[in-house]
């Protein structure tokens, strides 16, 4: 198995679990992993402006470790992110 395909299981699985243990869904995330592909889909929402309602609903729970940004840093996966990447993910995380 790819680096990216271990990427897109810990993606699914955070997704899976915050639906489960909380009913928090994500149809933008998951339309854009559909379109463009777990990591593609990270790149675009982790470098964009603001936060999307599934992070601050994780938030609210007290969840950030099952955000986007949680994931995409994570040390296994710091690699598939260039460093202005993992610096804007840092940002939104704190």
């Amino acid at each position: 198995m790819s680096l990216e395909d271990e990427f897109a299981r810990a993606v699914d699985d955070v997704l899976s679990e915050a639906l489960q243990k909380y009913k928090i869904k994500f149809p933008r995330l998951q339309r854009m992993n559909a379109e463009h592909g777990h990591l593609e889909a990270a790149k675009r929402l982790v470098g964009s402006k603001g936060a999307t309602e599934g992070y601050m609903k994780l938030l609210e729970v007290g969840r950030p470790d099952l955000t986007l940004g949680a994931v995409s840093l994570r040390k296994e996966f710091r690699t598939l992110f260039t460093d202005e990447e993992i610096e804007t993910a840092k940002r939104k995380m704190s």
